[in-house]
C-alpha cells in the first residue's frame, strides 16, 4: 500500500534492485547478460538541460577506457564508478530510496547500452 498524504523519511534500500553502496563506493546490480567489460558514459539531454548517465557493457574490450567487470558470489556486478558518476548517484540516492532502474537502450557495434535512472 502506498502512502500519499505524507512524505516518508528513513527509506529502505531494496538490495534486490540496483543500488549504490555509499560506504563502499560501489554501484551494485544484476543484469541478464554475461559481460566482461564495462564503461561509463553520459549524454546531454536538451529537453532537461542535464546529462543522462549510461553504462556500456560488452563481452570483449571495446574501448581503451573499458574496465574489467567484477561480480560477487551472487552474480551481481560491483562497479567502482568515477567521481562524477558517484556524485550523481549520491544526489539521486538522497532524493529517493537509494534504488535505481537500469534499462537496456540499444546495441551499438559490439557493446550494449543501459541507461541509469
Amino acid at each position: 500500500m502506498e502512502v500519499y498524504r505524507y512524505e516518508i523519511i528513513g527509506k529502505h534500500t531494496n538490495k534486490n534492485r540496483p543500488f549504490f553502496d555509499k560506504k563502499k563506493g560501489l554501484f551494485i546490480f544484476k543484469l541478464k547478460g554475461n559481460y566482461n567489460w564495462w564503461c561509463q558514459a553520459k549524454l546531454f539531454n536538451n529537453e532537461t538541460g542535464c546529462y543522462d548517465y549510461y553504462l556500456l557493457f560488452s563481452k570483449e574490450k571495446f574501448c581503451d577506457t573499458a574496465f574489467k567487470c567484477h561480480k560477487d558470489d551472487f552474480g551481481k556486478y560491483r562497479l567502482s564508478v568515477s567521481d562524477e558518476f558517484k556524485d550523481w548517484l549520491i544526489e539521486y540516492y538522497d532524493i529517493d530510496s537509494g534504488n535505481f532502474n537500469i534499462e537496456y537502450v540499444e546495441t551499438i557495434n559490439n557493446y550494449d547500452v543501459y541507461s541509469v535512472e
